[in-house]
């Protein structure tokens, strides 16, 4: 997998499968872009609250990618983040929120997805 030229696209692919099999009728899967083009893979939106998925395949050190940056940014109110990728565990504290590094075999539990956006 780690030679193959799409690997991040297989890996958001992944992920997508993964959300969308664990959607409740009060949630939506969704993406963010902006004119310029700062985007985030996914948003899950449960009752009306926001929380970005990044998928990144190869991140060495928690770094918040510069899409997820601004949409923290542009969304003060949201509380939880999500980069799932191959290898990194971990969180860090964005303005107001939690942002969470988690390896691709956990995009399978949203279950903590769901808890917090209850808050």
């Amino acid at each position: 997998m780690k030679q193959r030229p799409d690997k991040g696209i297989l890996h958001e692919i992944f992920v997508c499968l993964h959300l969308q099999r664990q959607l409740l009728p009060n949630m939506e899967l969704r993406f963010w872009r902006t004119k310029r083009g700062d985007e985030v893979d996914f948003v899950i939106v449960k009752n009306r609250k926001p929380i970005p998925i990044e998928v990144k395949s190869d991140i060495k050190a928690p770094q918040i990618p510069s899409g997820l940056a601004k949409f923290l940014h542009a969304y003060p109110e949201c509380k939880q983040a999500y980069v799932f990728n191959e290898n990194l565990n971990g969180e860090v504290k964005v303005n107001n929120a939690i942002v969470q590094f988690k390896t691709l075999n956990k995009a399978e539990q949203i279950e903590e997805l769901q808890e917090v956006s209850d808050t």
